[in-house]
């Protein structure tokens, strides 16, 4: 996410005009995931259950989503709040499904049916140490694809190339700076580049509208 929307840090930006920029950025599933994470805001209205309930959960729901704003303003990385996000999509369902499925009964078939499934999984990514046990003592090493040296804005850049059937470039061990494609408006935030780097101009709206990430 930090390369699809790097621009931002060059923006004449206010507190929370970045936010288009996010939602454009982010995957349709994490999209899906945050929409089904807000319907949670029904539970303030309605819950199934006693006020006392009513009330417990309320207070949970508004810890979660102090959670979220926490997460959202500091770190806004889906990755990085899939549990509780995820937590938030489902509890609403739960809770009004609660009563209809008898949990009590399909639990223990659920229970082993989930236990097989990460059995099979485990086997299937261990299957290298099975075939190479010295990575159980050795670490695996880490691969240095092919890369040319590239100099824009008079900042030498090594741009890797595709290596292991990988969707995109990848740097990986290149010695840095190192980006994964050619980027003419990459510039040092200062002389030392190792305060990193904008985008220069500063993007407008028709500059981000024209320009192919």
């Amino acid at each position: 996410y930090d390369q699809q929307i790097s621009f931002v840090f060059s923006y004449d930006k206010t507190t929370f005009n970045w936010i288009p920029f996010w939602i454009e950025s982010i995957l349709i599933k994490h999209k899906i995931l945050f929409i089904l994470s807000s319907l949670s805001f029904f539970l303030f209205f309605y819950v199934p259950y006693n006020q006392t309930i009513h009330t417990k959960i309320k207070l949970f729901i508004i810890s979660l989503w102090l959670m979220v704003a926490g997460w959202f303003f500091t770190a806004p990385d889906p990755r990085f709040a899939l549990g509780f996000l995820l937590f938030l999509a489902f509890f609403p369902l739960s809770l009004f499904l609660g009563k209809y499925i008898p949990f009590n009964k399909i639990s223990n078939p659920v229970f082993a049916i989930t236990t097989l499934i990460i059995l099979v999984y485990t086997v299937k990514k261990s299957d290298t140490l099975f075939k190479q046990p010295r990575h159980l003592y050795h670490v695996v090493n880490t691969d240095i694809p092919p890369f040319q040296t590239t100099t824009i804005n008079d900042v030498i850049f090594n741009t890797s190339e595709r290596i292991n059937g990988n969707w995109n470039n990848r740097c990986f061990s290149i010695p840095l700076p190192c980006i994964c494609e050619t980027n003419p408006f990459v510039q040092p935030r200062t002389k030392n580049i190792r305060n990193g780097f904008v985008m220069k101009p500063k993007p407008d709206s028709i500059f981000i509208q024209n320009y192919n990430y």
